[in-house]
């Protein structure tokens, strides 16, 4: 009568080692699929903090008591990175869309940036677009402009003008005068970025604080106080760079949310156990002289 199949006692340690080791592994990759993304789903991954900027930003409401309920709420829409109801996330999707119907009067105003101060959508207004005009746009240049609004737009499309002081071709101008002064002068030593800012309709200048007063006291020896505006930076490159910050950009109102972090983690923890049973549990190696032919 043959002897039941026994395996060696080392083979029967590295076996239950690998059951106790595929299971600790697979326990934290489930508490990490659930318990973290649970988590994260009600808040959308977003603080308090975000939550309250975005809406300011946007003209929704800063109520606290509704941002802590959105936080902890695992139904609020998190289209947007932030926790909100879907009657936010629906109007906001629609304030998007406005994009689409902007190509026509945007590349008009482009043509004529002589006579126009840019436009910009006004998100606490609801998304309203504001066409910036200046002293020198005449009436037929406002007529022409509303008139190239796509006739399909939908009927809360808006247009309505702002007048301001300078045109788009200044603001271009003023930053190529910048430019040229970062390359010529020591002086502007310091300035880490700029760019149009078109609803204050100036130039932003980006300064490095240790030379903070410098450069804007010599910059307004020069030009008009209400042509530029002024923000200290603790860091930043001292080429020009464009807009330069001491963070790199936020994604917070991301369209689609990158995988969190957890479920990475969680996923590689499933990858280990199962490499470790297959290293751990697979065919031994023959102890026989003679080769195995592979198929």
């Amino acid at each position: 009568m043959p002897h039941p199949r026994r395996t060696s006692r080392p083979y029967r340690i590295r076996r239950w080692a690998a059951y106790l080791i595929a299971a600790s592994l697979l326990t934290t990759a489930g508490a990490t699929l659930t318990t973290p993304a649970m988590a994260k789903a009600a808040s959308c991954g977003s603080t308090f903090e975000r939550s309250l900027d975005f809406r300011q930003t946007f003209g929704l409401s800063t109520d606290a008591d509704l941002i802590r309920r959105l936080q902890d709420d695992p139904a609020a829409n998190c289209t947007w990175g932030v926790p909100l109801t879907s009657e936010e996330a629906a109007g906001i999707d629609r304030r998007n869309a406005v994009e689409l119907y902007l190509g026509d009067l945007t590349r008009l105003v482009d043509r004529h940036d002589d006579a126009f101060g840019g436009l910009y959508i006004d998100q606490r207004a609801g998304g309203t677009v504001v066409l910036l005009t200046t002293p020198s746009t005449t009436q037929a240049l406002i007529d022409e402009a509303l008139s190239v609004i796509p006739p399909d737009a939908p009927d809360w499309f808006e247009v309505v003008t702002r007048e301001v002081k300078y045109s788009q071709l200044r603001l271009t101008e003023m930053m190529d005068e910048i430019k040229a002064l970062i390359a010529a002068d020591s002086r502007v030593a310091g300035i880490v970025g700029y760019g149009p800012s078109v609803i204050e309709n100036r130039v932003e200048v980006g300064i490095l604080e240790p030379r903070f007063a410098a450069v804007r006291d010599f910059l307004l020896e020069r030009y008009p106080e209400d042509l530029l505006a002024f923000v200290a930076r603790r860091s930043g490159d001292s080429a020009v760079c464009g807009w330069c910050d001491e963070e790199p950009p936020r994604t917070d109102v991301a369209m689609s949310p990158a995988m969190p972090s957890v479920a990475l983690a969680a996923l590689a923890a499933a990858f280990g156990a199962v490499f470790v049973v297959g290293v751990l549990l697979g065919p031994r190696r023959r102890r026989s002289g003679a080769s195995t032919p592979h198929p």
